[in-house]
C-alpha cells in the first residue's frame, strides 16, 4: 500500500479491548489488532475507582513496552513518555500540558514542517502476526484500576514500514567524561536524544557518527535551540535534539556506523537517556 494513500485516507476513532492484569505489582498486556487497519495513535484512560488517574498515579507507572512479532519497538517508563509528549507538545495540534488519566503512544510526525510527513512513521499491521501493549504496573496501587485503549487507525491495512522508536537507555556517570555507544543499524534515523539528569548535572553533550560530530552544545544553548524551535524542555531533562524541524530526510542516519554520545559533567551521576528514532523495514 502506498503512503500517501494512508496519509490521504481519513482516520477513525475506535475503542478496542482494555488492558488485562491491570492490578498492583503485575504487567498490564492488550493485544492489538493487527491486518486489518494501520494505526496512527493510541490513547490509553487510566482510572482508578472510576476517577482519572492524576500526574503522580500515571508516573508511579513502570516501563511500556510495545512489541511487533515478539520485537520490541518502544520501551521506556511511562513517565518518560509523557515527558518527551510534552517536549514535543508546544508544536502539536491540540494545545500543551498533561490531561489527567491520559497516556499517548504517537507513531507519526505531527511536529513536521512539512505537511506530507505528518503521518510519516505510522504503524501498519498488515505483515504482522502479533502486536502487543505491556505496562508495568505499580505495586502501591490500591483500589480498582483500569486501562482503556482508544486508537486512530486508516482503516487501509499497510506494512509495518517506518516506524517511529522511542527506547531508554542506562547511563553510569562515574567520571566527568562518559562516552555511550549506540549499536549501528543500517536502517536506523536519529531525531534526537531525551537526557534524565537524575541527580547528574550534565554542562554539554556532544554526539559522534563515525569520526564526524553531527552535534556539540552546552546545556543553555540546546534549551535555548528548542525554546526557538517551539519545543517545551521538561524539568530535570536536556533534549538533545538535532532534529529540530522534524523533518524525516534531516534526521541524521547512523548507515551502520558508529554512532556515539560524550556527556560532559559537572556534576557525575547516572543518567536516562531515551532515544527518538525512526528505523525503516523494521
Amino acid at each position: 500500500m502506498n503512503k500517501n494513500t494512508i496519509q490521504a485516507a481519513p482516520a477513525f476513532l475506535e475503542k478496542i479491548q482494555d488492558l488485562q492484569n491491570v492490578v498492583a505489582g503485575g504487567r498490564a498486556t492488550v493485544s492489538l489488532p493487527v491486518g486489518i487497519a494501520t494505526y496512527r495513535k493510541l490513547n490509553l484512560r487510566y482510572t482508578i475507582n472510576g476517577t482519572l488517574a492524576t500526574l503522580s498515579q500515571i508516573q508511579a507507572m513502570g516501563d511500556l513496552h510495545l512489541k511487533a512479532n515478539g520485537k520490541t519497538l518502544w520501551q521506556l517508563a511511562v513517565s518518560d513518555l509523557l515527558s518527551v509528549n510534552q517536549y514535543h507538545e508546544t508544536n502539536r495540534k491540540g494545545g500543551v500540558g498533561f490531561d489527567a488519566g491520559m497516556i499517548t503512544l504517537d507513531f507519526t510526525n505531527p511536529a513536521s514542517k512539512r505537511l506530507s510527513e505528518e503521518d510519516f512513521g505510522h504503524l501498519g499491521t498488515a505483515d504482522l502476526n502479533s502486536l502487543t501493549l505491556e505496562i508495568d504496573m505499580p505495586a502501591s496501587i490500591t483500589g480498582s484500576p483500569k486501562i482503556e485503549t482508544f486508537a486512530e487507525i486508516v482503516p487501509i491495512p499497510a506494512p509495518l514500514g517506518d516506524i517511529r522508536i522511542l527506547r531508554t537507555h542506562s547511563v553510569t556517570g562515574n567520571s566527568s567524561l562518559v562516552q555511550w555507544a549506540e549499536h549501528p543499524v543500517d536502517n536506523l534515523f536519529l531525531q534526537g536524544l531525551h537526557v534524565k539528569e537524575g541527580s547528574a548535572v550534565i554542562d554539554s553533550i556532544k554526539m559522534k557518527l563515525g569520526n564526524r560530530i553531527v552535534f556539540d552544545r552546552v546545556k543553555d544553548v540546546i534549551a535555548l535551540q528548542n525554546k526557538q524551535a517551539g519545543k517545551a524542555n521538561q524539568s530535570g531533562y536536556v533534549h538533545a535534539y538535532p532534529n529540530l524541524r522534524e523533518r524525516v530526510a534531516e534526521a541524521i542516519a547512523l548507515k551502520g556506523q558508529p554512532f556515539m554520545v560524550e556527556f560532559n559533567y559537572s556534576t557525575p551521576g547516572n543518567v536516562t537517556l531515551v532515544s527518538e528514532y525512526y528505523q525503516r523495514g523494521v
